[in-house]
């Protein structure tokens, strides 16, 4: 019976938006971009509010882990009714994420959810990154690029996954060898005050896997990895000889 009351609790929020606030049915083109109505301050917030869950597991599963945001910064950019579905809407949000304590790379997510009496669905999400992002891409493809060159391996094959998506992935797994890993590196980087903002990167094939990373001085380090009996095991460490450390890697200093 909770269960019920909470979902028509969401129904009535919805539906009492759409009464107050006629709207037409979204199109499927560009939707990230429509300007539909958007209800009054009072009911927006409770929408979101409302809605907020669904957001943050839209947003989880893009990311692979809960990118955090700030809820006042959370929007309604519309509602509307689904056609021929007199009892079904149509809710999109709009919601600034970031790293760390509000640091960069920020990003717009816009997420389309549909609402209907037997439950939420998202059904479209739209990611707009900044500049910091695009750079950030850039310095991590150049220090890929840098650690093939220099083993003559190749990682196009291999599953890149970040840092937060395995701490996400393992937080019930204190003892599991890949986040134990990263964390060591990252205790590295906290020791010489954040130098860098680049994170370690984790690539994984079906039996082998390496981690990369960047340190401030130059030095890189590349953790050789094996799966034994369905566990990743650390098999050895090497360094790359120091390079010149770019202006992207110090921008966050």
């Amino acid at each position: 019976m909770k269960q019920w009351k909470n979902r028509w609790q969401h129904m009535a929020i919805v539906a009492f938006t759409v009464l107050l606030f006629p709207v037409s049915t979204s199109s499927d083109i560009a939707w990230a971009q429509l300007l539909s109505p958007v209800p009054s301050e009072p009911i927006q917030g409770a929408l979101i509010l409302t809605m907020n869950p669904h957001v943050m597991k839209a947003i989880t599963h893009y990311y692979g882990y809960p990118r955090a945001y700030d809820l006042s910064s959370a929007k309604v950019v519309g509602v509307s009714r689904l056609t021929n579905q007199p009892h079904s809407y149509e809710a999109v949000f709009q919601v600034k994420t970031y790293e760390g304590n509000h640091s960069p790379p920020f990003a717009i997510e816009t997420i389309k959810l549909a609402v209907h009496p037997n439950g939420i669905q998202l059904t479209g999400y739209s990611h707009q990154g900044d500049e910091w992002e695009e750079k950030r891409k850039a310095e991590e493809q150049q220090v890929q690029k840098e650690f093939e060159e220099y083993f003559q391996m190749k990682l196009a094959g291999y599953q890149q996954i970040g840092y937060y998506q395995i701490a996400h992935q393992y937080r019930d797994e204190p003892d599991n060898a890949l986040l134990l890993l990263n964390q060591e590196l990252l205790s590295q980087k906290e020791a010489i005050q954040k130098q860098v903002y680049l994170l370690p990167m984790t690539f994984l094939g079906k039996r082998d896997g390496y981690i990369l990373y960047k340190r401030p001085d130059g030095r890189q380090i590349v953790y050789f990895l094996l799966k034994e009996l369905g566990t990743w095991k650390l098999d050895k460490m090497k360094h790359v000889p120091s390079k010149e450390v770019s202006k992207v890697s110090l921008a966050f200093v």
